[in-house]
C-alpha cells in the first residue's frame, strides 16, 4: 500500500488499514482527540457495524494492544473510518485528510500501466479463442467488435481500467443464430411449359397495370370495383418482382425471337422494378 502523509507526517499502514496514532499525532496530538475517545463514540460504533454488514470482506478496524512487534501496536482503521475521525477531530483537519487520500488514490492510479499488460493481452486472446469456438463467430470478427467496442485500433491498446468490461464483452458474446436453410427442389419443365409459365407472368403485369388505369375512372363514379380493382392494382408488386427473377433465371438459354412464343422474353428481360410510369407499351 503506497505511503499516506498527513502535514508531513508519514501515516503507517497495516494490512490494508491505517494508523489512528499516526493520524491523532498529525492533528496536533490533542487528548480529547484521543484515539481511544473517538472508538468507544457511539456513532463511530455504528458506523463500524455499517461498514461490516454491507462489506463482510473488509475489516473496518483493529487494536493491537501486545504482541512483540511494537510497531503495530496501537488503533488502526480502514479509510472510511479514518475521515470519520478526520471529521469528529474538525472539518479542517478532515478537508486535509480527505485531500490526502484524493492525491493518494490520484498516484496509485498514475503507476498503473495506460494500457493492458502482456498477461492480460493472453488472457484476451484466451477468451477470443473460447468465444470463437463457443459462438461459431471468426476470431478476426470478435476482435473487429472488440475494437469497435472500446474504440481502439489494435486491441493491445485497451486501457488498463477497461481490461475487466473487455474480458466480460468477449465471454458474453452470443453464438451466430444462422438463417434456415430453404429447401431447394429440382423440376423438369420442356420449353412449351416454360412459354407459358412466362406468359402467366406477363399476363398478371398486364393485369395489374391495366387496372392501374381503370382505378382512377372507377373510383370517379363510385363504383363498387373500384377498391378490388385497387386490389389487383398494386398488391401483386412484390410477386410479379421476385417471379421475374425466377423466371428470367430458368429461362436465359433461350433467345427472344418475334416469330414465336418466347417474344414475350422481351417484356420479362426489359422488367424493372424501379421504373416510373407502365412496365408495358402496348396498354
Amino acid at each position: 500500500m503506497t505511503n499516506l502523509t498527513i502535514l508531513n507526517n508519514s501515516i503507517r499502514s497495516y494490512e490494508n488499514l491505517f494508523s489512528l496514532n499516526d493520524l491523532h499525532k498529525a492533528s496536533g496530538g490533542a487528548d480529547k482527540h484521543s484515539p481511544f475517545r473517538f472508538m468507544r463514540n457511539e456513532q463511530t460504533k455504528d458506523l463500524i457495524s455499517e461498514i461490516n454488514s454491507q462489506t463482510p470482506n473488509l475489516v473496518a478496524s483493529k487494536i493491537i494492544r501486545g504482541g512483540s512487534d511494537l510497531t503495530v501496536r496501537g488503533y488502526w482503521a480502514c479509510e472510511e473510518l479514518v475521515l470519520s475521525y478526520a471529521m469528529w477531530i474538525s472539518p479542517k483537519f478532515h478537508l486535509i485528510v480527505l485531500r490526502a487520500f484524493l492525491n493518494l488514490h490520484k498516484n496509485q492510479t498514475a503507476l498503473l500501466p495506460s494500457t493492458i499488460t502482456p498477461e492480460q493481452q493472453q488472457a484476451i486472446q484466451s477468451a477470443v479463442q473460447q468465444a470463437h469456438h463457443r459462438t461459431g463467430l471468426h476470431w478476426q470478427e470478435i476482435y473487429r467488435q472488440l475494437k469497435a467496442m472500446f474504440h481502439i485500433a489494435k486491441y493491445d491498446q485497451l486501457p488498463q481500467d477497461q481490461f475487466g468490461n473487455a474480458m466480460a464483452f468477449v465471454m458474453n458474446l452470443q453464438p451466430i443464430a444462422l438463417p434456415p436453410v430453404e429447401k431447394k427442389f429440382t423440376f423438369e419443365f420442356t420449353e412449351h411449359e416454360l412459354q407459358q409459365l412466362v406468359w402467366a407472368w406477363f399476363a398478371l403485369l398486364r393485369g395489374t397495370e391495366l387496372c392501374q388505369i381503370l382505378h382512377p375512372a372507377l373510383k370517379q363514379i363510385g363504383s363498387h370495383y373500384a377498391a378490388s380493382v385497387y386490389g389487383v392494382a398494386y398488391e401483386y408488386r412484390h410477386t410479379i418482382q421476385k417471379s421475374q427473377k425466377v423466371l428470367e433465371r430458368i429461362t436465359g438459354q433461350f433467345e427472344c425471337e418475334q416469330g414465336n412464343n418466347w417474344r414475350v422474353l422481351k417484356y420479362l428481360r426489359a422488367y424493372d422494378p424501379k421504373a416510373k410510369g407502365f412496365q408495358l407499351d402496348i396498354l
